[in-house]
């Protein structure tokens, strides 16, 4: 769960590679709302193995089931594109996606489902899936779900009356924004959804790709999720995004609320683009009181050296950089405490004790019989967490 100090807007990672897959799902929730953000998983393609190792299909397995479970009670769900690990689709697939019909309805059912447009700013792949996707949802569950499109206008959803329910999303209305597509307002929360934002530096079939994110604003707390920017490595969608955070907090503070707090969920870098993308994330640390950086990023071997590069900026500002898995986000801050005290840093006996519990007993003390240094087992504590899956 997050940790900064929202009173009325919770967030919870469900599925991302720090957990063991390709994924980038959250779960948020305000009084008035809760909503699902990309329910999908898969793993990724091979260039060497035939087949995905078998730790890596029992690890699928496991997190559809989270998706699953976490789906029972939700009315909200949001698809921000149509690349498999990012929404269950309705077809048979048991290698790389784990996806059926059954999966497929116990997920969107008797939901309301906000997703992107599949017409506009989409290559040929997409759009087909999203198409049936579309198709899927409106034959194959008897209409019990409700689609709406993020395309180009600006809409709310109606509820008793056709008028914006708080004065943010009213204000925001009003002002037509350039970069932003929708404003959707249910009671306090208001589900904002900008411009498409490239898909990182990635192209398939000489089209780019492009992604839609989701603004969630309750009062003076907001959630910012981007799936997929990889870092937000093109200067137009960087400079995109500082526009719409300031005009969303100067629409905050002119109706009195206390100084805006900003959450936001991002897709690192993957080796490609990545100088750009490091240096657009150190200045967005300025701009957020936190940050999660998931997904293309952990799927470097490197991904430590990267993240320690934002938490260092991260510590000078105060500001919180981590993963979504809190487990694996906890080995990583020891291997930087042991970088911040020059390779001297030794276990506090807290420290020792959340590691056994994280890890098997026995093979940490084979790492301590070993006559490893602290940076050592702290490497090893990685290495056995992340490539072996364990819970």
């Amino acid at each position: 769960m997050s940790n900064l100090n929202f009173i009325n807007l919770k967030i919870k990672p469900i599925s991302s590679e720090s957990f063991g897959v390709r994924s980038f799902c959250f779960k948020i929730s305000t009084p008035d709302l809760c909503i699902l953000l990309d329910p999908g998983c898969s793993l990724g393609p091979r260039t060497k193995l035939k087949n995905p190792h078998p730790l890596e299909f029992k690890r699928l397995y496991q997190m559809t089931d989270v998706i699953l479970n976490e789906s029972k009670n939700i009315v909200y769900i949001f698809i921000s594109h149509f690349h498999h690990d990012h929404f269950k689709p309705n077809l048979e697939d048991n290698q790389y996606i784990y996806s059926n019909k059954s999966i497929f309805e116990s997920i969107f059912s008797n939901k309301i489902i906000f997703c992107k447009d599949p017409w506009n700013k989409i290559n040929y792949n997409q759009k087909q899936r999203g198409l049936k996707f579309i198709s899927d949802i409106q034959n194959k569950l008897n209409k019990n779900s409700q689609l709406h499109l993020i395309v180009e206008n600006f809409k709310f959803l109606k509820n008793q009356n056709a008028e914006f329910e708080n004065e943010i999303g009213k204000n925001l209305y009003k002002l037509k924004l350039n970069n932003i597509k929708q404003i959707i307002s249910i009671n306090n929360t208001n589900l904002i959804f900008p411009d498409e934002f490239l898909h990182g530096f990635f192209k398939k079939n000489d089209k780019l790709i492009y992604v839609q994110p989701l603004i969630i604003n309750y009062k003076d707390e907001n959630f910012y999720f981007f799936s997929d920017v990889q870092g937000i490595g093109s200067f137009q969608d960087f400079e995109k995004v500082l526009k719409i955070k300031n005009l969303i907090d100067l629409t905050i503070k002119n109706l009195n609320y206390e100084s805006p707090k900003s959450t936001i969920a991002l897709s690192g870098p993957g080796r490609y683009g990545l100088n750009e993308s490091i240096l657009h994330l150190k200045y967005l640390i300025h701009e957020f009181n936190e940050i999660y950086i998931d997904h293309h990023l952990v799927r470097d071997i490197l991904f430590p050296k990267y993240l320690i590069q934002l938490k260092i900026r991260g510590n000078e500002l105060g500001k919180q950089i981590k993963l979504c898995n809190h487990k694996l986000n906890y080995l990583i801050d020891l291997y930087f405490k042991n970088i911040q005290f020059n390779n001297k840093f030794e276990f506090e006996s807290n420290d020792l004790f959340n590691i056994k519990n994280i890890l098997d007993e026995k093979y940490f003390e084979e790492l301590k019989s070993n006559n490893l240094n602290e940076n050592q087992i702290i490497l090893e504590c990685l290495r056995e967490f992340y490539y072996n899956l364990i819970n």
